[in-house]
């Protein structure tokens, strides 16, 4: 199976082995140009934890770089 975003807004889901489109998703009003699926989405989020953390971890240094140097 393959999903396929078109410029008319709908997705569309083809069995790639059967050459045969078996669904289109209605939706959208404007082209679908990017699809995720869930462990993508999964992978995406765990990241974007990981660089929350890290820039908390940066400016947390700042911080510290900052106020020891005034004094």
């Amino acid at each position: 199976m393959i999903a396929v975003g078109t410029y008319k807004g709908y997705t569309q889901i083809w069995d790639v082995a059967a050459n045969k489109k078996v669904n289109n998703l209605h939706g959208h009003t404007a082209r679908v140009g990017e699809l995720i699926s869930a462990s993508q989405q999964i992978q995406l989020s765990l990241s974007l934890v990981v660089a929350l953390f890290v820039l908390n971890a940066v400016i947390s240094l700042i911080s510290v770089l900052t106020l020891t140097s005034v004094f």
